[in-house]
């Protein structure tokens, strides 16, 4: 993480994703990078979303820049011979 102005944390919202975000808002640090946070999939449990972005981003001075919506229109980055389409999805929401 050293030679960069910022990095964002795309977390995930779910215990064990709030655990990786934990530990990478460490790492960060430790190489004095300056953090954002962003939720991805956050209609999956909206309450741990809430927790991120209102207990731990709030706690830890962290900017929460956004939520990213599940598309269920993009196969799953592991799909053999498929391209992904194009998102129909609405932008991040702040």
């Amino acid at each position: 993480m050293s030679g960069v102005d910022l990095a964002l944390i795309v977390a995930e919202p779910s215990r064990s994703g709030l655990n990786d975000l934990e530990r990478l808002v460490e790492t960060a640090r430790q190489f004095r990078t300056r953090l954002a946070v962003c939720v991805n999939k956050w209609e999956v449990s909206p309450t741990t979303t809430h927790e991120i972005e209102r207990f731990f981003c709030a706690e830890e001075g962290l900017p929460f820049v956004g939520k990213i919506p599940y598309d269920k229109t993009h196969p799953p980055p592991s799909t053999p011979g498929k391209a992904s389409p194009r998102s129909t999805a609405p932008h991040v929401t702040p």
